[in-house]
């Protein structure tokens, strides 16, 4: 099941106005914290949790770096509302990019680009970093989701494309000179 990033439309024009005048450098990690029991548990259903928020961000002339920390948790239910924690990677990776000569982004935009476009920039290296630590660690590499950008639209649109609506989708018909399958 992927996770899914949710972009209105004003944020969707703010990160917008980024993406031609900005070019991704590098990617690197910053920090990073890895945690496991001393002893594995016994067998049981283990549930993961992904969390991830922007974090840092800072503007010097045409550069510009924003960090997202992330966090992987393997944890296993217990009878009581309590989870064992058998697994926990928190890291932060900072992306850098090239800003164009003469473009001066807002903080809306940065901070929009931030949320969506950063976050996508970085995930796949806290996939590989995640996977690759728990192996280290004698785990097995553990399923991290994928991410998805979903861009909403006004209710105003949702409701004309409702209106506008195609009816019934029509019976194929059947290529002349052929017979249709029955």
């Amino acid at each position: 099941m992927p996770i899914i990033i949710e972009i209105d439309p004003e944020s969707s024009k703010r990160a917008g106005a980024m993406i031609p005048n900005a070019e991704l450098r590098l990617i690197r990690l910053e920090k990073a914290s890895l945690l496991t029991p001393a002893h594995s548990p016994g067998a049981g259903q283990l549930e993961t949790e992904v969390s991830f928020k922007p974090s840092e961000t800072a503007l010097a002339g045409n550069d510009l770096m924003l960090a997202v920390d992330f966090e992987f948790r393997v944890v296993l239910p217990t009878e009581a509302s309590e989870q064992q924690n058998l697994l926990s990677i928190s890291c932060t990776f900072a992306a850098e990019y090239d800003l164009r000569p003469g473009f001066s982004p807002d903080r809306e935009q940065i901070e929009a680009f931030h949320k969506g476009n950063v976050v996508l920039n970085c995930w796949p290296y806290f996939r590989e970093f995640v996977q690759s630590s728990a192996v280290r660690m004698d785990y097995p590499p553990p399923p991290v989701p994928l991410l998805r950008l979903h861009f909403t639209r006004p209710v105003e649109q949702v409701s004309a494309a409702a209106k506008h609506a195609p009816g019934p989708t029509p019976k194929p018909r059947a290529h002349p000179g052929r017979k249709r399958p029955t």
